[in-house]
């Protein structure tokens, strides 16, 4: 999974600027709802150094999230 523009980052806050949730700027962005918080939080690489996680395991999180984290209808 590449990393987000900052053409997209842009486009997620005028989103949410208008009031929309995340889970519906992800739809009209066509990114992940974690990727939508992400571009959110405004935080700089030193801060994201501090987390101590790696970007690809917050990355396969994104991804287990969105296959397995909604309800599932029958």
């Amino acid at each position: 999974m590449k990393a987000l523009s900052e053409v997209k980052k842009e486009e997620i806050r005028k989103l949410h600027g208008q009031g929309f949730t995340h889970r519906q700027i992800a739809r009209m962005a066509k990114v992940s709802a974690g990727s939508v918080s992400y571009a959110l939080q405004r935080r700089t690489k030193e801060q994201n150094k501090a987390c101590n996680i790696p970007q690809s395991l917050w990355d396969e999180w994104d991804i287990l999230h969105e296959r397995y984290g909604k309800k599932h209808k029958k």
